[in-house]
């Protein structure tokens, strides 16, 4: 195990690197950078896989655009407020944290969101949803 220090210097160095990639997405949209990485399952397949989308529905939360963001990736949307929970769960001190953790890494709890993602993967694929979000591709 690392020492105190290590830990806390890792740890900000990850939140800084975290803090950078925000601003880089909230100042560039990835829909139109050709730097932004494209999705290899949909090039193979032509089939969106559950986090196609992730990075414009990131910008477009991070401008304020909330409608446009569940437009494109409405997990994204739904997984925020999950992977708050599992980190202060994760990190978090007390009582409190310490329910959040269980309930977020919970056998039933990971098994729902696994089902979730599927059914999405699935449903984001039909032509219902592309009618509902209609996009521009």
């Amino acid at each position: 195990m690392l020492p105190k220090t290590k830990r806390t210097i890792i740890a900000l160095l990850i939140a800084a690197g975290g803090i950078a990639v925000l601003i880089l997405y909230a100042l560039h949209d990835p829909s139109h950078s050709y730097l932004a990485p494209k999705c290899p399952l949909r090039a193979l397949t032509g089939y969106d896989c559950p986090s196609c989308g992730i990075q414009r529905a990131l910008h477009a939360l991070l401008c304020g655009e909330w409608s446009l963001a569940v437009r494109y990736n409405p997990i994204l949307c739904l997984s925020i407020p999950y992977i708050a929970v599992a980190m202060f769960g994760a990190w978090g001190k007390g009582e409190i944290a310490e329910r959040c953790g269980r309930w977020a890494f919970h056998r039933y709890t990971l098994w729902a969101y696994v089902a979730l993602l599927l059914v999405w993967w699935v449903f984001r694929n039909t032509a219902t949803w592309h009618a509902i979000a209609n996009l521009p591709q």
